[in-house]
């Protein structure tokens, strides 16, 4: 099964996301917050059989970068 993990920069930040799978109508995981990461929806990686399943972490949560400016 395809495989991709790494960051993007937004803003200066670096934001975490991981993409399994391939094809079909890609699932674009978004997770509760605030403070919350991807870790629970995990189990939504079993989809990725049929389509591309994207995971990210928002900024100042899970594997992205911590915010040092509260009002982001």
């Amino acid at each position: 099964m395809k495989r991709e993990e790494g960051t993007i920069e937004v803003d200066g930040y670096r934001v975490w996301y991981s993409r399994v799978g391939e094809g079909g109508v890609p699932l674009l995981t978004l997770h509760g917050g605030p403070g919350g990461g991807h870790d629970y929806l995990e189990s939504l990686e079993a989809l990725a059989a049929d389509r591309e399943v994207v995971f990210y972490d928002q900024l100042g949560c899970g594997r992205s970068d911590r915010l040092e400016d509260p009002s982001l």
